[in-house]
């Protein structure tokens, strides 16, 4: 008795409870088992169509298909490794390599979307999975120097590795990366390209070599074409750390190593660049961070091989007949003499403006 008022003691039943719980937990595993069935339904329907994507891996298209292109070819074993953000993967043309440097296997290992530290540990990562390499060749844009604070594993190299080289089954990755959302996306961005081709400006058809052309169409008069990026604020003094250290590690294993600085779009020099103090500073940096190296180093852009605005599809990115022209040039540097009749195939309008070049400028 408290204040006048009685008690009243409150008793709560714990009666029935259970059943509760095991219809939830009925609920719960009835609700992922038509979830999972639903997904794989949906990996098999799109199994019989030709937009299949592949394991999200890296969760980026153009990332996971160059995963997908190497899982499909086991029998390559490279010597000449490209590597390199998009710049790399679709400014070279492997092929001219073939051609001209005597027993080249080559690959651009180059993928999209990546910046210097990300594309160097790509490149490490190959050179640990083929001792065949004796050759590397870095192409790099200052664009690709803004920020190496991030981690440098864009994927996960285990899991690459075994869905690469280890042939272990597709359908494990499709579980383990599933995002029926990204899914779905990526499907539908392969069906709104054409099939496998190479005109498309952002078509991911890709060359026996691994490289990514790009458009090779006639350009369209009062088409305005997006240079795709602005005035570079900031490059990262750890980017060039750590390229630095990369080239030790690559020489100090008796493999030569090329960098090459590739061409930029007049357009984007004079909107954003017009005293030339970015273009400059970055040669500054990556020359100090060369120096006392056995690396090849070459300005691509300064040299001015390639300098129309047509040549291009954006501020660094070529056209396929223009990143033949490139590759000549830089096969030419990596063989480090000239052809008898002083020209390479595939570089034939340059050839007047080749000249050897070692370790600094030109």
């Amino acid at each position: 008795m408290s204040g006048g008022k009685s008690e009243r003691r409150v008793e709560v039943s714990y009666e029935g409870l259970g059943g509760l719980e095991r219809r939830y937990l009925a609920t719960i595993v009835g609700g992922a088992a038509i979830g999972l069935a639903a997904l794989v339904g949906l990996y098999i329907g799109m199994g019989f169509t030709q937009y299949m994507p592949p394991p999200s891996l890296a969760n980026n298209l153009c990332i996971d298909e160059k995963l997908e292109f190497l899982r499909g070819r086991p029998q390559l074993n490279p010597n000449v490794l490209t590597v390199g953000s998009s710049i790399a993967w679709r400014n070279i043309d492997s092929a001219v390599l073939a051609e001209n440097l005597p027993d080249a296997q080559p690959l651009n290992g180059a993928f999209c979307a990546m910046r210097v530290h990300q594309s160097l540990a790509v490149g490490e990562w190959f050179i640990q999975r083929w001792p065949s390499i004796d050759e590397v060749l870095v192409v790099v844009g200052s664009q690709d120097f803004v920020d190496c604070r991030d981690s440098a594993e864009v994927f996960d190299f285990r899991h690459a590795r075994d869905y690469t080289f280890a042939g272990k089954p597709s359908w494990s990755f499709y579980l383990r990366y599933a995002d029926p959302v990204s899914f779905i996306r990526n499907a539908i961005e392969r069906a709104k390209r054409a099939d496998d081709s190479l005109t498309e400006s952002r078509s991911i058809a890709l060359t026996q070599y691994g490289d990514g052309p790009v458009n090779s169409g006639p350009l369209q008069k009062g088409v305005h074409y997006d240079l795709g990026f602005g005035r570079i604020a900031n490059l990262d003094s750890l980017c060039f750390k750590i390229l630095r250290s990369v080239a030790t590690r690559v020489t100090s294993k008796g493999m030569k190593m090329m960098v090459v600085v590739s061409p930029i779009h007049p357009d984007w020099k004079a909107l954003y660049d017009s005293s030339g103090s970015t273009r400059s500073g970055f040669e500054r940096r990556l020359v100090e961070a060369l120096a006392g190296t056995d690396v090849l180093y070459w300005n691509a852009d300064r040299a001015g091989v390639v300098s129309k605005g047509d040549a291009f599809i954006d501020a660094v990115h070529l056209r396929w007949p223009m990143a033949k022209v490139l590759t000549g040039h830089v096969a030419h540097r990596l063989r480090g003499e000239r052809d008898a009749a002083g020209c390479l195939k595939g570089a034939q309008d340059a050839c007047p403006s080749m000249r050897p070049l070692r370790g600094g400028r030109e």
